[in-house]
């Protein structure tokens, strides 16, 4: 069993420098990077077997626009998604792990003035650095 927490960018980022810093949060190298191209989005997964405290990918949009993602869902728009993936069955253990790793890729969001939001496992989305009070409640604004 696995454990992910992601974050959803609001605003558009370098997704590099993204997987530089979120690989960063984990203690992992973003050197030998794997890149998938799935057509409208890539990806960027992390070598795994580096030690680090969770695996990291960042999908984004290959145009650079909006991260296209499924409708019906309650995921926000963004323009890439971070996720954070631990294997084991032990979810508060994978949640104090992620949680340092979410407030890292946060802080240098913010440096950016990026809006993002974040999610553990199939917990509610919570808002973060919101230009909208509306997003706070679900309400989330079309991606720019």
């Amino acid at each position: 069993m696995s454990v992910t927490s992601q974050v959803v960018v609001r605003d558009p980022v370098d997704p590099r420098e993204l997987f530089a810093t979120a690989t960063a949060a984990v203690g992992a190298s973003p050197d030998g990077a794997r890149v998938y191209d799935f057509g409208e989005v890539h990806m960027l997964r992390a070598r795994p077997g580096q030690g680090a405290a969770a695996l990291v990918s960042v999908h984004y949009a290959a145009d650079g626009g909006p991260y296209p993602r499924d409708e019906g869902t309650d995921q926000p728009p963004g323009h890439a998604l971070v996720s954070f993936t631990t294997d084991g069955y032990d979810r508060e253990a994978a949640r104090a792990g992620h949680s340092g790793a979410v407030t890292a890729v946060a802080g240098w969001l913010a440096e950016r003035g990026a809006r993002w939001a974040a999610q553990f496992e199939d917990e509610a989305w919570t808002a973060g650095a919101v230009r909208d009070e509306a997003e706070t409640d679900g309400g989330w604004a079309a991606a720019p």
